[in-house]
């Protein structure tokens, strides 16, 4: 890099890190449910995403080996997909 391109990043980074965070966004988010999943004890998960179509939340619940599917309009537990062996996951 040369000096020009020395001096962007270095503002960019003063501008990026200067910026405060608005105190507003403390008290947006707030639990509104809690869902029982079978099996054991949530203590390891890995990726999850959501299917909005679908009105589903997918899970990768690591300590049951499965992914959780949870239906988001009514909060509730629908089924765990288990793949059958030799097709298994593991975590690493």
């Amino acid at each position: 890099m040369n000096r020009s391109q020395w001096g962007i990043v270095w503002v960019l980074l003063v501008v990026t890190l200067g910026v405060p965070v608005p105190r507003t966004w403390a008290g947006t988010y707030r639990l509104i449910a809690v869902v029982p999943v079978p099996g054991q004890r949530l203590s390891s998960f890995d990726i999850s995403w959501v299917d909005p179509d679908a009105r589903r939340y997918y899970l990768a619940d690591r300590s049951n080996k499965a992914i959780d599917v949870i239906n988001t309009q009514s909060n509730r537990f629908v089924e765990q997909i288990i793949p059958a062996p030799p097709t298994i996951f593991r975590a690493l």
